[in-house]
């Protein structure tokens, strides 16, 4: 226990260490988690950009084009 001001003691847990440890376990498994989770969200934000710069590049293009397609009658 460290001990802050001199009264109050504060419990100090040692860190995690990789061997047999149940709560290291734990927490590797929670980062794990947590990393597939946000793999996962950063995926579905990424799949969003993209279509959103799909969406534009194809506005872009139609603009570009757009005395071509009137000439053409469409």
């Amino acid at each position: 226990m460290d001990m802050v001001d001199g009264d109050n003691p504060v419990p100090h847990d040692p860190p995690p260490t990789s061997r047999g440890s149940p709560s290291g376990e734990r927490l590797l498994g929670g980062c794990r988690r947590k990393a597939a989770n946000l793999r996962q969200v950063m995926g579905s934000l990424i799949k969003k950009r993209r279509k959103r710069m799909r969406k534009k590049k194809h506005k872009k293009m139609l603009k570009a084009t757009r005395w071509q397609r009137r000439a053409a009658g469409k």
